[in-house]
This record gives C-alpha cells, structure tokens and sequence, in this order.
C-alpha cells in the first residue's frame, strides 16, 4: 500500500514582476511595424521569350559553363526586368545543350528555320522532334 505522492513543490508561476517605470512597453504608435511577408521570386517579367529559368539557363552559353549552358535554373528575381539579374543557373552540362538532337543544324535558332528567340528545351534529348521550343 503506497501513499499518494505530496507535491514537493509549488506549482510553477510565470515571472509577473510589475514593469518598473523606465520600461514601460513603447507607445503604439512608437511600435515597430510588422514584418513584411517575404516575396516570393518572380521572373515573369525578365525571362524575355523563355517559358521558364531552367530554359534560360540551359540557353546561358558562358564561360563558367564552358559554353554548353547549365542543367538547371532558379528564379531569383522579384518582378524586376534585368535578365541579368533573373536567374540563378546551376550545373553547367557536360556538352553543349541540345547538341545531341539538333542533326546536323547549329543550334535551335537554325533547326526552328531561323525564328530568331528559338532555344533548347531539352538538352539531354537524341530526338530531334523533342530538342527544341521554336519561337519567332
């Protein structure tokens, strides 16, 4: 037969001390305001005739890509127009995008007929009917 356990303790009290006068919490209209929400990236207004960052960077033919273009592609605009500033492109290809199905044509400007803003839409791909997005 075991007795029931007797608290050893108080329960706990939130530390309530009154605010002394010299910090006192700031008036209203001396609050800070509430933190902006963050934006969410927006390249809607600077990827020019890409569908998308992945296309402008599989279509970013730098050095640091050794001129083949680059895997992959994040938007880190915020609704700005500098193509510049548009994308971040990551993992720069082992060949040169497209190159695998575009038979023979130089690139996708070149196998789309020569409409002018055509680009690689898929790098990896062997088909020439899956290679590139044909744009005027």
């Amino acid at each position: 037969d075991m007795a029931p356990l007797e608290p050893d303790m108080a329960p706990l009290e939130p530390d309530m001390a009154p605010l002394e006068p010299d910090m006192a919490p700031p008036e209203p209209d001396m609050a800070p305001p509430p933190p902006e929400p963050e934006p969410e990236p927006d390249c809607g207004r600077c990827l020019g005739h890409y569908t998308n960052c992945r296309a402008m960077c599989m279509n970013t033919f730098d050095a640091q890509s050794g001129g083949n273009g680059y895997a992959y592609g994040d938007c880190i605009s915020f609704g700005g127009r500098d193509e510049n500033a548009c994308c971040e492109c990551h993992e720069p290809m082992p060949f040169k995008a497209c190159s695998r199905c575009l038979v023979g044509a130089s690139s996708c400007v070149e196998a789309c007929g020569g409409q002018a803003n055509s680009y690689c839409q898929t790098p990896f791909s062997t088909n020439p009917g899956d290679c590139c997005n044909c744009v005027p």
